[in-house]
C-alpha cells in the first residue's frame, strides 16, 4: 500500500511518496513511515510527515552514528620500488594490487580494475601541482596512505565523480584538500576517506564527492561547494565558513560545530547529530533539517531567515521539533482513502493549540475540508486506521 501527499502552495506542486510499513528513512523532500494506517502529523513549512505513532529514527537521534571500522593494508602485498610519475605523454599504469614507500606523482597515474579490485599501500603519497590519479575500470580501487595528504593546486585523486569506487585509509597527521581540479573531471578528490589525521581542511574551491569519516580531526571547510554525503568526525569539531555549500550528515563527537559566514547546509536527508557539542550558527548562514543537540548548547542569529528551514531534535528524547518556517496559507485539504465512507479528522496548529476543521464533503472515499488556514502543521486523526491513498493540500 503506498500513500502520496501533493503539497501545492502558490504555483509549485510537490509530490511526496510515503511507503507504508517500511522502516522510517529519510526519501529525499520526505519521510518514509512505518504504519500507514496511523495518526499522521504533517509540518508544512519543511515538507515532512511523520507518523505519530512511530519514533523516527533514522540513524538513532540519540547517539552518534554509526563509525565504520578503520581498515589496515593486507599483508603480503607485492613490494615495488620508490617511484617518481612525471612522464605528460601518457598515463603511468597500476594493474596489480602493491606496496610503495614513496610515490610522487606530478603528472597522470591510472590505476586500472578492469580486471577485479586493486589494493595499493603506500608510506608517503606527494602531488604535484599538476598529478592525478585515474581510476580505470568496474573495479574498485583502495589505497592506505601513512603520511600526510596534500591535495593542492590543480592535482586530484579520481576527479571523475564515482566516489563508491574508491576508499582511502589514512594514517597520517592532516589531509588537506586546496584549489581546483585540473585533468578529466570536476572534483578534487571522490571516494570515501577514513582518516586517523590530526586535521582535515578542505578549502579554496576544492570540490569533493563522496564521504569523510574522521576519528579524532578538526574539520574545516572553507569556501567550496561540496556533492558530499557524510562529514563525521568522532571526537573532533567541525567548522564551515566563507560561503561554503554541503549538504546530506554532519556528524560531530567534540565540543564544538559551527556554521558561518554566508554558509549554507542542507540537512534535509541527513541532519546535524552533535549531541555533546555546542552548536552555532551565525553570519547569514542557511540550514535546512534537523540539528540532533541539547538545546541551551544550541546559539542560532543572524542566519538567513528566509531560507532557513530547521528543527530541534533532543538527544535521547525522540523527535522533539522547534519549527521557525513562517505558517503557510491553506485553502483546502483533500484526503482519498480505499473505503467508500472514510473518517477521518483534520486538526491544525495555532497559537492556541490544536483547532478541528471539519469536513464540507465525503463522496467515494474523498473527504474535502474547505478552510482559509495559517499554520505550518497539520494533524489527520485516523480512529479507525483506514488506509489512506492521497492528501491534498492546496
Amino acid at each position: 500500500m503506498r500513500a502520496r501527499i501533493i503539497l501545492v502552495l502558490s504555483i509549485i506542486t510537490i509530490i511526496i511518496s510515503l511507503q507504508l510499513f517500511a522502516d522510517t528513512e529519510p526519501m529525499g523532500a520526505a519521510m518514509r513511515y512505518r504504519a500507514g494506517k496511523n495518526d499522521l502529523e504533517l509540518y508544512i513549512g519543511g515538507l515532512t510527515a511523520i507518523d505519530e505513532k512511530t519514533s523516527y529514527n533514522p540513524v538513532q537521534d540519540n547517539i552518534l552514528p554509526y563509525f565504520p571500522e578503520f581498515k589496515t593494508a593486507p599483508p603480503g602485498l607485492k613490494r615495488m620500488s620508490s617511484a617518481v610519475i612525471k612522464d605528460r605523454s601518457k598515463p603511468a599504469v597500476i594493474s596489480q594490487s602493491c606496496y610503495y614507500q614513496n610515490l610522487h606523482i606530478e603528472s597522470t597515474l591510472e590505476i586500472d580494475t578492469g580486471h577485479g579490485d586493486i589494493v595499493i599501500s603506500v608510506n608517503n603519497l606527494t602531488f604535484g601541482s599538476n598529478g592525478h590519479i585515474v581510476i580505470r575500470g568496474s573495479g574498485k580501487a583502495t589505497i592506505f596512505v601513512r603520511g600526510d595528504i596534500d591535495l593542492h593546486s590543480g592535482s586530484s585523486i579520481n576527479s571523475s565523480g564515482r566516489y563508491e569506487i574508491l576508499e582511502i585509509y589514512h594514517d597520517g597527521s592532516q589531509a588537506r584538500f586546496q584549489g581546483g581540479a585540473g585533468g578529466e573531471g570536476r572534483y578534487k578528490f571522490s571516494g570515501i576517506l577514513y582518516t586517523k589525521s590530526k586535521n582535515v581542511i578542505i578549502e579554496n574551491g576544492a570540490r569533493i564527492n563522496g564521504s569523510i569519516y574522521a576519528e579524532r580531526a578538526d574539520i574545516t571547510i572553507r569556501g567550496v561547494e561540496l556533492d558530499t554525503r557524510v562529514i563525521y568526525t568522532k571526537r573532533g569539531n567541525i567548522s564551515i565558513n566563507n560561503g561554503a555549500k554541503l549538504a546530506g550528515v554532519l556528524a560531530a563527537g567534540g565540543n564544538n560545530l559551527s556554521i558561518s559566514g554566508g554558509s549554507r547546509f542542507d540537512g534535509f536527508s541527513g541532519g546535524i547529530y552533535a549531541p555533546e557539542a555546542r552548536v552555532t550558527i551565525d553570519q547569514g548562514a542557511v540550514i535546512i533539517g534537523k540539528i540532533v543537540a541539547h538545546s541551551n548548547k544550541v546559539s542560532i542569529k543572524n542566519i538567513n531567515q528566509g531560507e532557513s528551514n530547521y528543527w530541534l531534535v533532543a538527544p535521547g528524547r525522540g523527535y522533539n521539533h522547534q519549527w521557525v518556517k513562517k505558517p503557510v496559507y491553506i485553502k483546502e485539504v483533500i484526503i482519498s482513502s480505499t473505503v467508500k465512507t472514510p473518517s477521518f479528522e483534520l486538526y491544525y496548529w495555532d497559537d492556541y493549540g490544536w483547532q478541528r476543521v471539519y469536513p464540507d464533503t465525503t463522496t467515494n472515499g474523498v473527504m474535502s475540508f474547505y478552510e482559509n488556514i495559517s499554520s505550518n502543521r497539520l494533524l489527520i486523526k485516523n480512529p479507525y486506521n483506514i488506509p489512506i491513498r492521497e492528501i491534498i493540500i492546496k
